[in-house]
């Protein structure tokens, strides 16, 4: 603007004279508003209308959202101040209200799961129903017979002509063994923990008379009465029982969860030898550690298998998971007179216990191993010299034993082969010994 135009529009403002005047950018003079007004001269005039550049003006637009993070603009110029990645917008911020719920130092949207500090998970069912939904929670379980598959499906198994049912912790997959009966392997993958269910149903425990006929044997007449008369037992419900005898790692690891008592030191035939500094070696720290886990007497080894849910089978159980339903006085598929390199007995290898299932010969009718061979095994009956008065349901002969003395099943790596018969059994006590293991059975 020159500066004759500018003196001109500063004495038009000063000196009240007959209009109300701005000056343009070019110096015009443009009407102030709309609406006339009146000088004191009584003359009526019009404002003059400002022509400049409406971005030379300031404009509430240009930030309205202040430090709002989402939502409206506050100044209403329709303007968004953003989305909440995590939470919901109230007033402006994003927080955790509402639906949502506090995960940490983050939110968890509807239907999402905390499951650590600022860790959400949206749990996935989507076409399961059973197994896990990856946020450590259930999509459900199989109601009656059946499993859960890896793909969260119930399937039925049937082995035998008998429907697998749902292993009690439903963390076990089943299948169809080389005996056809119900196998189930832990989702762990360790293979010890297997287990085979034994349906319901009878058998024949013990030995028929016309069958004590192994005269090789100087003492056959007291071996064969122990297990006579020969007598029905039979099974109203299945159950479950340990394909292999408890291991040494397996009771290791419930010694260190606190739920098992240290193996016993004390135990007949448990010390192995000594150290270079004189100091004590014990067979279960020599042993391999999938070997049967022995010095552990039958109060430790109740306790592990309370500590899974299971308990020490009854010489009836322990029997028929050995020779199933069907009355044979020896044991299949076994040649006793060529045992090397099929069983653990006394006539092959060092003495030494074996691993679990080492023994290619020491498969029982249902597929339980070791039965025969390897260590000797408790059951929960008190010891009789017969079976005289033996209950027929599969419940213990006794159990609450006043002279202390027990069953003991299966023969040993001391055991000689011309007595790894299916009917053997032996009497026990109740404390740890270096050659006694156990197994457990699982009521359905």
């Amino acid at each position: 603007m020159g500066s004759r135009q500018q003196a001109w529009c500063v004495f038009a403002v000063l000196g009240s004279v007959l209009f109300s005047a701005s000056c343009g950018s070019a110096g015009n003079i443009v009407a102030a508003d709309a609406v006339d007004l009146v000088s004191k001269d009584g003359v009526e005039v019009t404002p003059p209308v400002d022509s400049r550049d409406e971005h030379d003006l300031a404009d509430p637009c240009k930030g309205p959202c202040g430090d709002f993070e989402c939502g409206a603009d506050p100044l209403g110029c329709g303007v968004s101040c953003g989305v909440c990645e995590v939470g919901e917008c109230s007033n402006g911020y994003c927080t955790c209200t509402g639906s949502f719920t506090v995960c940490g130092d983050s939110c968890c949207a509807p239907g999402e799961k905390c499951i650590s500090q600022g860790h959400c998970c949206r749990p996935n069912c989507l076409g399961k129903s059973c197994g896990g939904d990856g946020c450590g929670g259930t999509c459900g379980s199989c109601d009656g017979p059946g499993t859960c598959t890896a793909a969260g499906v119930c399937d039925s198994v049937t082995c035998g002509g008998v429907v697998c049912p749902m292993h009690p912790q439903k963390d076990f997959v089943v299948f169809c063994n080389s005996r056809d009966y119900c196998e189930y392997l832990s989702f762990s993958g360790d293979e010890t923990q297997s287990e085979i269910f034994v349906p319901p149903g009878s058998f024949e425990m013990g030995l028929r008379a016309g069958d004590c006929m192994f005269e090789e044997l100087v003492d056959i007449t007291t071996i064969c009465t122990y297990a006579q008369p020969s007598h029905v037992v039979t099974f109203a419900k299945g159950y479950f029982v340990g394909k292999y005898e408890v291991t040494i790692a397996r009771y290791r690891q419930c010694i260190l969860g606190g739920l098992c008592a240290e193996f016993d030191e004390s135990g007949s035939i448990c010390f192995d030898s000594w150290d270079d500094n004189m100091q004590p070696i014990y067979i279960y720290d020599v042993l391999p550690a999938d070997a049967p886990a022995v010095c552990t007497g039958r109060e430790a080894a109740a306790d592990f298998c309370f500590s899974i849910g299971a308990r020490l089978p009854s010489e009836a159980e322990w029997e028929m998971a050995l020779r199933g339903p069907e009355y044979n006085a020896y044991f299949p598929g076994l040649d006793l007179e060529h045992p090397c390199g099929q069983i653990a007995c006394c006539e092959c290898g060092d003495g030494r216990l074996l691993p679990a299932g080492a023994s290619p010969g020491d498969v029982s009718a249902t597929g339980a191993r070791d039965m025969i061979g390897n260590a000797t095994e408790r059951v929960l009956d008190c010891w009789h010299d017969g079976y005289s008065g033996a209950p027929s349901d599969g419940t213990p002969f006794d159990w609450d034993c006043e002279s202390g003395w027990l069953v003991g099943r299966g023969g040993a790596v001391v055991t000689p082969a011309d007595r790894l018969y299916p009917f053997m059994r032996g009497v026990r006590s109740s404390s740890a010994h270096g050659g006694v293991g156990f197994r457990c059975v699982r009521e359905l």
